[in-house]
């Protein structure tokens, strides 16, 4: 199997927001005899990009209109705040001001509002994903329930994607109707991702001997090898992985009963992107210090290290990556104003485009500084070979991104 051209075809298929270097890091959990199978397991996965969040939510938001044209919808995100719950009240304010409808059509609604619904309304509890529906669930009865208790009030649920389990338990539980992508579990007999009943049982296998392996105590927790209650999901976002989610995917600490961490490539928790923010603030420095060799126009900003030039050309770095705003600012550990203030700076300075992305002036610089850590590159090819799989040495930062 040539292993370089399958790496290549995931990072494109998932719009690079996984390098190579990802990939290979995450291969190297597995023994070469193995990498083929993981590699058909990672080709499976379905990842949303923020672009195709906004994309899914303008979809189905349409949809809730057209079930309900005389009624008032409001958009209540029901995640957790510091997790999913802000990042999707980010999404949804993006979304609703695009449509650009009237208020007493299309709103986004908070907690402390809840209370000022009047009848003839329909709130779309808003959550990334549900696999079992267990936490919308929740969410409505803690906070919702009781508060419009007595009013002609619809609830309805609204997931970028979802699982067959979630809507036939929100149903039965509470009445609620789901609104979203519809996501099969990865092993079913019929219609799964791989195949034939044989060759997905291979994978299945496969997969559950592995999370296995990271969930030893799986028989007496809902964490199962497959996933949280066995969901056998294959989603992940840009600003998470759900627990429904295969393990192999995004686990992230030391494998049980060993010294060895098990490395993810799509990890669920924010400490991750802390990590991620600290190798690439390892490699600005050695970029700014690159730049300072080259012979270009408009990089008189980067003679000096300081905090805006640093955040400047992580911001240039993770934009040529196809790295949404949301998650530059959260691997930089700043907030989105502190993000917007670098990129009018960038503007100012020619380097990024009135649309937000780079200009071919960045794109150029970049690519340039790129070349003097194309070592790297040469690296991870060669590494990834079956002759030299024996004696991989896997660098810490590759090109910033990790």
């Amino acid at each position: 199997m040539d292993y370089n051209q399958a790496i290549e075809s995931i990072c494109f298929k998932f719009g690079h927001a996984v390098t190579e270097f990802d990939v290979f890091r995450w291969l190297r959990n597995f023994d070469e005899s193995e990498w083929a199978m993981a590699l058909n397991v990672l080709d499976k996965v379905v990842y949303y990009s923020s672009d195709s969040i906004d994309e899914m939510l303008e979809y189905y938001i349409q949809k809730i209109i057209e079930a309900h044209p005389n009624e008032q919808v409001y958009i209540l995100p029901s995640g957790n705040i510091g997790k999913s719950g802000h990042v999707m009240a980010y999404h949804a304010k993006k979304v609703i001001e695009k449509l650009a409808l009237s208020k007493k059509t299309l709103s986004l609604l908070n907690l402390k509002n809840l209370g000022k619904i009047k009848n003839n309304a329909v709130i779309a509890l808003l959550d990334d994903f549900s696999g079992t529906g267990e936490s919308i669930k929740k969410f409505y009865e803690k906070n919702v329930k009781a508060i419009i208790d007595g009013k002609s009030i619809t609830i309805c649920a609204l997931a970028v994607a979802y699982m067959k389990k979630a809507a036939e338990y929100l149903y039965k539980e509470c009445g609620i109707i789901i609104f979203g992508t519809l996501n099969k579990p990865a092993f079913v007999r019929r219609g799964s991702v791989f195949g034939y009943e044989k060759n997905m049982k291979q994978v299945r296998d496969f997969c559950f001997k592995k999370g296995e392996m990271l969930c030893p105590n799986w028989k007496n927790e809902d964490l199962k090898p497959l996933g949280y209650k066995n969901s056998q999901a294959l989603v992940c976002f840009e600003h998470t992985t759900p627990n429904n989610t295969l393990p192999i995917l995004w686990y992230e600490m030391k494998i049980p009963g060993t010294d060895k961490k098990w490395n993810s490539i799509f990890p669920r928790f924010a400490n991750s992107r802390i990590e991620r923010g600290r190798r690439l603030r390892i490699s600005t420095g050695f970029w700014l210090s690159a730049m300072h060799k080259i012979k270009m126009p408009n990089i008189d900003w980067s003679l000096h290290h300081t905090t805006e030039s640093l955040r400047l050309i992580s911001i240039v770095a993770q934009k040529y990556h196809h790295r949404s705003d949301l998650y530059i600012a959260q691997v930089l550990g700043i907030n989105m104003q502190d993000l917007e203030d670098i990129v009018k700076i960038g503007k100012e300075k020619g380097l990024i485009n009135e649309a937000g992305g780079l200009t071919q002036e960045a794109t150029a610089i970049y690519e340039e500084i790129r070349k003097r850590d194309r070592i790297l590159e040469r690296n991870i090819q060669k590494q990834i070979s079956k002759q030299n799989v024996n004696s991989v040495y896997v660098p810490k930062s590759f090109r910033g991104i990790s």
